[in-house]
Parts: C-alpha cells; sequence; structure tokens
C-alpha cells in the first residue's frame, strides 16, 4: 500500500513537472511570436494558452491534463504573487499617497462605466435574463487584471514610470472596489464586513510590515544575493498569506508588500553590489511569470463559442 501511494505521487509530481514544463515552452513561443509582431510578449503567452487549453475543439486531447494539473496550478498562483510584488518593488507608500485621491477616483469611475456599460449590454443580449442576473454578470466584470496591467507595463518598459505607478494602484483600488460589489450581491450586510477587514489589513497589516521589512531585509543584506530574495520573498508571501485571512486576494498583500520594501531596508547591500531588489528578482519573474498566464489561457473554455446565439 505504501509503495503504491509512493508511486501515485511519484507519478503526480512527474505529471506536475511536465506541465510546468510544456507550459514554460509554450510562453517561450507565444512570447517570441509576439514579440516579433511588436507585441507585448504578455498577447503571445495568452494566445499559446488559448491554444494548448481548447485543442480538444479540432479533436486532440494531448495537453487536456494541463487544465486540471494541481502543480500547474500552483505554480500559476506562485507566479502571479511574484508578479505583483515585482510590479510594485521600487515604488513606496509615500508614493501611493500622492496617487491616492486620483487613483480612487480613477477606480471609481472604472469601476461605474465598466458595470453600466456590461448591464446594457446583458440586458440587449439577453433581454429575458432575470434581473439579478444580468446585475451579477455586470458586476462580475467591474475588476481589471491587476496582472496582465502590471505585466504590459513591465513589457513596455515603463513599469518604473509615475504613470505606471498610478495605474497599478487605481487597479488594486478597482480589484477592491470589485470585491465589495461582488459582496453586495452575494450577501446581504456583507459589504460592511469586507470594508471592516480590508481597513484592518491596510492598517494593522501594512503597519507590521514597515516594522519587519526593515529588520528582516537588514538582516539579509549582510550575507549573499541568494538569502536577500528568499527573505523578501518571505515577506512577500507573508503578506499575501495575510491579505488571505482578511478576505481579500493575495495579489493585494503581495503588491502592499512591494510598497513596504524600500531601498534603505537594504543599503548594506546595494553599497557593496551595486545592485537592488528590483534586479534580483528580474530573473526570476522573467521566468516564473510566463507561466500564470498561460495558465490563463488554457483555462479559458472557447466552446461556448461555437454556439450562434452566444
Amino acid at each position: 500500500m505504501r509503495r503504491s501511494e509512493y508511486d501515485r505521487t511519484l507519478m503526480n509530481f512527474a505529471a506536475g513537472a511536465a506541465a510546468v514544463v510544456v507550459a514554460i515552452a509554450a510562453a517561450r513561443a507565444g512570447g517570441f511570436a509576439a514579440e516579433r509582431l511588436r507585441q507585448p510578449a504578455v498577447l503571445g503567452e495568452l494566445a499559446a494558452g488559448l491554444v494548448l487549453g481548447n485543442l480538444v475543439l479540432i479533436g486532440p486531447r494531448t495537453f487536456e491534463f494541463l487544465k486540471t494539473d494541481e502543480v500547474l496550478g500552483f505554480a500559476s498562483g506562485v507566479a502571479v504573487i511574484v508578479l505583483l510584488f515585482h510590479a510594485s518593488v521600487g515604488s513606496t507608500i509615500g508614493d501611493m499617497k500622492k496617487l491616492g485621491a486620483a487613483a480612487l477616483l480613477t477606480a471609481a469611475c472604472g469601476v461605474a462605466g465598466s458595470f453600466a456599460a456590461a448591464w446594457l449590454a446583458v440586458r440587449w443580449l439577453l433581454p429575458s435574463s432575470a434581473s439579478f442576473a444580468t446585475t451579477f454578470v455586470a458586476a462580475s466584470v467591474t475588476a481589471t487584471s491587476v496582472g496582465v496591467t502590471a505585466r504590459v507595463l513591465r513589457d513596455l518598459g515603463q513599469a518604473r514610470s509615475r504613470t505606471a505607478h498610478f495605474i497599478l494602484a487605481a487597479a488594486v483600488i478597482d480589484d477592491l472596489i470589485g470585491l465589495l460589489v461582488l459582496a453586495v450581491m452575494t450577501a446581504t450586510g456583507a459589504v460592511g464586513l469586507v470594508l471592516l477587514k480590508a481597513a484592518v489589513f491596510l492598517v494593522g497589516g501594512l503597519g507590521a510590515g514597515m516594522f519587519v521589512s526593515p529588520r528582516l531585509l537588514s538582516l539579509a543584506s549582510r550575507s549573499m544575493s541568494a538569502v536577500l530574495l528568499a527573505a523578501a520573498l518571505a515577506f512577500c508571501f507573508a503578506m499575501a498569506w495575510l491579505a488571505s485571512l482578511f478576505g481579500l486576494a493575495p495579489i493585494v498583500g503581495a503588491f502592499a508588500a512591494g510598497l513596504i520594501v524600500e531601498e534603505w531596508h537594504y543599503k548594506d547591500f546595494i553599497d557593496r553590489r551595486e545592485k537592488t531588489l528590483d534586479d534580483l528578482l528580474a530573473p526570476l519573474a522573467r521566468w516564473l511569470v510566463p507561466i500564470f498566464f498561460v495558465a490563463i489561457g488554457i483555462r479559458t473554455d472557447l466552446s461556448g463559442l461555437r454556439s450562434p446565439s452566444v
């Protein structure tokens, strides 16, 4: 029995490793093709995932296992957290404070506009649908894709610009507002709880992070690059976990972690190596992050588009 369980675990691991290898290869091919067409690499990565995930529509089922592979799912989850952490490293909470009011207004307008446009479209295309269904569909499209936004800005070489900081701040706030909108749709009275949890995380979580980060990274900066990178990632995932405890998306915690980390936290390392945390994260993100976008494409089912009514 034990031998059987061991063999099963080994086979699952091998299948998972194969899934990740396929995803990386697809990401490389898709990204290369997109860049040759002078498009962001992320577009090619998403397209590659769409192809792999929907080959079954023309017959081959070779890559169907990718849709349910747990290792690939785990890797893509890790990838998007690293992406948001990498996107916000280099920004600071002070920067976000300066952009806060404008970003909040932009996000609110974006949510309201998306909701109104989607509601009108559903009423026009599906006039017989129930009011709740129409409103729920409209609410579900209010949130933006922070991951795609961050990646496109990085592919365009604009990730460190003031405009990029503003766009990402608005995108994160947009997701928080979208969470509140869905809370309204799914549970009466839940909005207050979601607001309370978000407030506790933003005040308590950020406060705790600002206490831990300089001490942790200052200690790690006395050692080699790998130690500093490991300490920074540990801090990032701790903040992502903390955000999830408060009912927020882990990527919100990862983004917050990047805002908290500042260069003076690991000044000793910069003085010795003349490298920043952004430099250390770049090679990891370059290989890991594309897995997330390929996984999104793989899990997008296009079969419904074959129906004329859709």
